[in-house]
């Protein structure tokens, strides 16, 4: 009995402090993203807080997240941990980055270029979501491993990985945001995600058990050189529809995004198939059971 309570006084006393350290990051967070863009939101004859509200509104929907992981049981995460990470990540993720990268520019153009926003916004914005793309992959290993930590109720440790990425974060930003401004800051983003993401790794290891055995490196290689193929098939479209449509504007941007998005990812899904990338396969045989009504 006294063990039991002893039990719940350490695990309450973990809920306050994980609860502490969550509004902390989350107020520093939306702060940062005030200081860094209210200046700008006014330019644009938005609210000095336009940005910050949006911020809210996502730490908000983060929270919810948060307390629905911590409703299901972690052998559910254990069991799929696999399924998850080589589905979502080395299928989904590393082609995805892949293809964003090649296709960022004309993909913003298409997007943004009209009125104020001008080429060389264009050219700034490709830059930074370029340098952004880093961190993309480790963010998508961190999320499913946070989830499993949150399903066997341990919300402390996830929470003090947190604290150490903030660190992470200064430790990149403050030598570099003065000499590479925007891309210092960037860069300190992405050591941040990486940085948590290693540490969540091994803290799964240890807690949860490790995904040894389960063909990780082998399906990572395959993935790696589908993304690396489709890539250059990309870059190739993209040539040749500059050199057919040598006007620059609108048509130009849509074409290349919609041949090259295309090329890009049949070239894509036929050496996942012909590399036999059993994830892949597992993914598409569930997208056909909900398409055709099937359970």
């Amino acid at each position: 009995m006294r063990k039991a309570t002893a039990s719940s006084a350490v695990a309450a006393w973990e809920l306050r402090l994980v609860g502490i350290i969550v509004v902390t990051l989350v107020a520093f967070g939306i702060v940062a993203v005030y200081g860094a863009s209210s200046i700008w939101a006014v330019q644009s004859d938005e609210p000095g807080s336009f940005f910050a509200r949006r911020q809210i509104v996502g730490a908000l929907v983060g929270i919810v997240v948060l307390l629905v992981a911590t409703r299901i049981d972690y052998h559910v995460w254990q069991r799929n941990a696999w399924l998850i990470l080589g589905a979502v990540v080395l299928v989904l993720i590393v082609p995805a980055t892949v293809g964003l990268f090649v296709l960022a520019e004309p993909v913003i153009a298409l997007l943004f270029q009209h009125g104020a926003f001008a080429q060389a916004d264009t050219a700034q914005t490709t830059l930074a979501l370029r340098y952004y793309l880093v961190g993309l992959v480790g963010a998508s290993i961190d999320l499913p491993l946070v989830f499993a930590f949150y399903a066997r109720q341990d919300t402390f440790r996830p929470a003090m990985v947190g604290v150490l990425g903030v660190v992470f974060y200064l430790l990149v930003a403050l030598p570099t945001y003065r000499t590479l401004g925007m891309i210092g800051l960037i860069l300190a983003n992405d050591a941040q995600l990486v940085g948590h993401a290693l540490i969540m790794v091994m803290l799964f290891q240890r807690r949860i058990g490790t995904l040894g055995g389960l063909g990780i490196g082998e399906t990572l290689l395959k993935s790696l050189l589908a993304s690396a193929v489709m890539g250059i098939a990309v870059y190739g479209t993209m040539w040749g529809v500059e050199l057919l449509l040598p006007s620059q504007g609108r048509l130009l941007w849509a074409v290349t995004v919609l041949v090259g998005g295309s090329i890009g990812l049949g070239s894509y899904l036929g050496l996942c198939a012909l590399l036999q990338v059993n994830e892949l396969q597992v993914m598409l045989a569930i997208a056909l059971k909900f398409a055709t009504g099937k359970r």
